[in-house]
């Protein structure tokens, strides 16, 4: 098999705009305004914990570019409800920024949850996370992660997007004790989270530590179930690939013969 891939040249720097909320809804609503102006190269939000119920809303935007160039700060910030007082911005390479995940993460379990929900419904879906999310012990940490999303620009429809013209990636990022009893209670958050978000018109994107059948799977791809399992019988008949998750059972493959 091949792949194509369409690169394009990258910038030398980027500048990043940590902008701080009020609240939820004000961030996101701002934020979907900055995707359709297309001010900023790239966007991520996240709801900080701050240790006693209460969320932190921060926006990172960047815009790339190369020296002697530089952005125009006054343009890219102009009319934005942030708390201008704590604006923080600063400038990194692109190589440094793009490297800013580590490969080495803690060796601790991640039972992160991933999926995608609508605007505006990603307000409401968040503000019940953040009543439901606790720490289950000491060493139990998590941060929310929000991902804009166009959803005008997605091609590719196994990629299974809302039927909105803006979304929000959603992820919890934690870090867990080994804890078989902790990890259990996690992975059952984790599907109530996963059948809250489908009821709100949302869809997984599919790395989540949650328990999914071939059921679930079935109702993830929809319409483009039968396109899937075709492509699974012609590239992959011995289901080598991907052969963990439960997404072809022996009973809908026999179905497909």
């Amino acid at each position: 098999m091949r792949a194509t891939l369409k690169l394009v040249p990258a910038h030398t720097h980027i500048r990043v705009f940590n902008l701080i909320y009020a609240d939820l809804e004000t961030m996101t609503a701002e934020t979907t305004r900055l995707m359709e102006e297309e001010r900023f190269d790239f966007f991520e939000g996240w709801a900080l914990p701050q240790g006693d119920g209460q969320f932190v809303y921060m926006m990172q935007a960047g815009r790339s570019y190369t020296p002697p160039d530089a952005p125009d700060n006054a343009a890219l910030l102009g009319g934005l409800h942030d708390r201008r007082a704590v604006l923080h911005i600063e400038d990194t390479s692109f190589w440094a920024w793009a490297s800013r995940v580590p490969l080495e993460l803690p060796r601790q379990p991640h039972p992160w949850i991933d999926l995608i929900l609508p605007y505006p419904a990603i307000n409401q879906f968040v503000q019940h996370v953040e009543r439901t999310l606790t720490p289950l012990a000491s060493d139990d940490t998590f941060s929310i992660l929000l991902i804009p999303m166009r959803t005008d620009r997605f091609s590719r429809p196994l990629f299974r997007a809302p039927d909105a013209p803006y979304a929000f990636g959603f992820g919890i990022l934690r870090s867990s004790p080994y804890d078989a009893d902790v990890l259990e209670q996690i992975v059952a958050f984790n599907a109530t989270l996963f059948d809250h978000a489908l009821s709100l018109h949302g869809t997984h994107y599919p790395i989540s530590a949650v328990r999914l059948d071939h059921r679930d799977w079935q109702r993830h791809y929809g319409a483009q179930w039968d396109r899937l399992v075709a492509a699974k019988h012609r590239y992959d008949p011995d289901n080598v690939l991907a052969s963990g998750p439960d997404i072809f059972s022996e009973a809908v493959q026999s179905e497909r013969r």
